[in-house]
């Protein structure tokens, strides 16, 4: 598997002690699949990012995931915005297969989460942008500093946000009404409102096991 050796050790470590709820065998789940990541030399960023990656495996192949997209309301109805009229159950559908709109393999396999990733110094420390991409690049962006500052499941988040972009998924770059409503915008909240209360839970656990 096309994957750094210290990522997939992360992945495999943190696996066995997740507090997610999984999804069973009738249920699809997703894998990530690390191609690339440059800009991530030291400790600190090569962990943070270990397990901003086991968490978008385990939050994304979750039933609470599932529930929560097929769920999602905007405008009184079941739907996301700016989805191309996509059911909630076709958005999570498309999610769950994770076929990137880059991919030019002419089978390309389900249930992966491809991702390049790359750090980057922005012109300004204190800029507000956590990570960006591009249409016409495979690659992830990710603000180094934001990267250091901010919480595995922030990073996860916003990893997850730039991924949807990679599935054909859009939003107004104005901060529109619909905007927070979009897949990318949406999809990105759900997932970090899960992982961080099940991060809530398991530091609860823990503290109640010393």
């Amino acid at each position: 598997m096309p994957i750094h050796y210290w990522s997939f050790l992360g992945l495999v470590l943190t696996s066995l002690t997740s507090p997610f709820s999984h999804a069973t065998e009738s249920r699809p789940s997703l894998e990530i699949r690390l191609h690339h990541a440059s800009g991530f030399e030291s400790d600190e960023c090569r962990a943070k990012l270990d397990q901003a990656l086991a968490l978008i495996e385990d939050v994304l192949s979750s039933t609470e995931f599932r529930e929560e997209v097929l769920n999602y309301t905007w405008q009184s109805k079941y739907q996301f915005a700016q989805a191309d009229d996509l059911t909630n159950e076709q958005v999570y559908e498309k999610i769950m297969n994770g076929i990137e709109t880059l991919n030019s393999s002419a089978d390309p396999e389900i249930g992966t989460v491809d991702l390049e990733l790359a750090l980057y110094r922005p012109l300004y420390r204190w800029s507000k942008v956590i990570g960006f991409t591009r249409p016409n690049q495979k690659t992830i962006y990710i603000n180094q500093y934001r990267l250091q500052k901010n919480s595995p499941e922030e990073v996860a988040a916003n990893i997850v946000h730039e991924w949807t972009h990679k599935l054909g998924f859009d939003h107004d770059h104005r901060n529109t009404p619909q905007r927070a409503h979009s897949v990318p915008y949406a999809v990105g909240n759900i997932f970090h409102a899960i992982a961080s209360k099940n991060d809530e839970k398991q530091a609860n656990s823990d503290s109640l096991n010393l």
